[in-house]
């Protein structure tokens, strides 16, 4: 019994050390699939292709690890027909040993359609960020360190994010921040986070396509990236590999109904000193997009033959 208390005293101060770099660093969902969820991190991606798209993410990190992070991300957004604006939200809900973060943002863009017919979109995100600490995750065990709370202490903070995408029939650029506010409490400090995303798509022919991705971010302190490259077939399969940088490399699997329901999974084989605690992480996706119509214009004409 002394030997496994001793164990969860270790592994809570594995995960308090987990807890304090992350409330002082990246704060943003860590995602494999970022190719497939801009709207989280870009607001100006908001219905800029010219659908209206569902998807719920549900993400396991670094499984086998206690206290690991735990995902689930619902958004939604769609062009507002007839008009160049997009709309969109986000429901994004993390659980990291004992800190649960949820976010909760409403997004608007305004589209505009260059002479080239590229889009350019900018876009703003308001909500609030809900961040939970608990002090006692595991029960009986005193807080390792003065500054974790002995108890429940939350806060609710404003919170607000804008983005610029750019978006061409072969390419996208996005450059965006988010938590604009930097809320802070005595125990939590969220600072901004800036991303800078694009990708590149490249039609072997009608039914095989490439495309490459890149995400690159930064809370202020050190910069991240994730890499990616992708294979499609018919629109309908495809496959992948991706690289985070100092964390993981990953496989994705995706396949597309012929009913527009996209499914994607991806395996992160982590890289890092703790794959030796872990078997790698978990990301499940399920999307759905309706390409909107635009509304067909009603024209008339006079013809001068018939007036005579």
């Amino acid at each position: 019994m002394l030997i496994k208390k001793h164990i969860k005293l270790l592994t809570l101060n594995v995960v308090c050390l987990l807890h304090l770099s992350l409330s002082y660093s990246q704060v943003d969902p860590q995602l494999t699939q970022f190719m497939l969820t801009r709207l989280v991190h870009n607001p100006g991606y908001a219905g800029v292709n010219g659908a209206m798209c569902g998807q719920l993410l549900t993400r396991q990190q670094w499984v086998n690890f206690p206290g690991a992070p735990k995902t689930y991300l619902l958004n939604f957004d769609m062009a507002v027909p007839e008009l160049p604006i997009g709309v969109g939200s986000n429901i994004v809900m993390e659980q990291l040993g004992f800190t649960r973060n949820l976010f909760l943002k409403l997004a608007a863009a305004y589209q505009h359609t260059l002479p080239n017919g590229h889009t350019i979109s900018g876009g703003i995100d308001l909500g609030i960020m809900q961040s939970e600490t608990n002090g006692t995750w595991i029960p009986g065990s005193p807080a390792p360190d003065p500054k974790i709370p002995s108890g429940v202490v939350t806060m609710t903070p404003f919170d607000m994010g804008v983005g610029l995408f750019y978006l061409a029939s072969t390419f996208y650029v996005g450059l965006s921040s988010t938590h604009i506010t930097a809320p802070n409490s005595t125990v939590i400090n969220i600072p901004r986070h800036y991303y800078l995303m694009g990708g590149y798509y490249y039609s072997i022919d009608k039914f095989n396509v490439i495309n490459s991705n890149i995400n690159i971010k930064s809370a202020g302190t050190a910069l991240q990236f994730d890499i990616n490259c992708m294979y499609s077939y018919d629109a309908t399969y495809s496959a992948g590999l991706s690289y985070r940088m100092n964390d993981a490399v990953s496989v994705l699997l995706g396949y597309k109904f012929t009913q527009g329901i996209k499914i994607t999974y991806s395996y992160d084989i982590t890289t890092s000193e703790l794959r030796q605690s872990s078997v790698g992480s978990h990301e499940f996706s399920v999307s759905y997009c309706y390409k909107l119509k635009k509304k067909r214009k009603t024209t008339s004409h006079q013809n001068p033959l018939l007036l005579n």
